[in-house]
Order: C-alpha cells, then sequence, then structure tokens
C-alpha cells in the first residue's frame, strides 16, 4: 500500500501509527510513521509502503484497518487527534478520502 496523507494539525512534530484488528476491538500497530513539521496547519507525509498482507491478508479483504494520528510530546503523552477506519476493499476501490474521528467514531469538524 502506497499512501501519502494530509492532516490539519496545530502540533509542531505529527506522526501516525497503522493498527490492523486482530480481533473485536483489539487492535495490533504494524506500522509508525516518522515524525513530521507542520506547514500552514497541514502536515504531509511521505509516501510508505505496507503489505497488504500486514494489515489484513489478501482473503480478508473486508477486515478493518485503522490509522491514528498524533501529536509528539516530549513527555512521551503523545495527544491523539483523530483516527480513521478502512479496509482493503475500499483502497482497492481507490477510494481516497475516509472521515476523521475521534477514539469513539465520532466524527471531528474539520
Amino acid at each position: 500500500m502506497k499512501m501519502k496523507v494530509n492532516f490539519a494539525a496545530t502540533g509542531n512534530m505529527n506522526f501516525f501509527l497503522i493498527h490492523k484488528q486482530i480481533g473485536q476491538n483489539q487492535w495490533k500497530p504494524i506500522y509508525k510513521s516518522e515524525l513530521q513539521g507542520s506547514k500552514k496547519g497541514f502536515t504531509e507525509w511521505n509516501l510508505v509502503n505496507v503489505l497488504a498482507s500486514d494489515m489484513a491478508g489478501e482473503a480478508d479483504v473486508e477486515r478493518e484497518v485503522r490509522i491514528d494520528f498524533y501529536i509528539s510530546q516530549k513527555s512521551g503523552n503523545h495527544k491523539h487527534c483523530g483516527m480513521v477506519s478502512l479496509t482493503l476493499a475500499q483502497l482497492k476501490e481507490n477510494t481516497t478520502e475516509f472521515p476523521l474521528t475521534d477514539k469513539k467514531g465520532k466524527a471531528l469538524k474539520e
């Protein structure tokens, strides 16, 4: 999977984590991005390659994948800014926009 993300953020250094679902409400991190600074309120990350088999497996294209966005804090208490949920099937259908939600799945205001 190749991904390039623009994310509105006010923090200086931001990162994201990709998680695969391993059970009901159970997630395993499979990728952590590099720290990236904000420019004009947006963070743009480099393209990343993540294998489909790492996210869900070729046979399970409907398994949910979650991407969580954070503002990095020196204390280690990183601020969660939102998340998106998607499936490999959506990516294969060339879906390019996903709603940003909070941890409870409630849509965040843009």
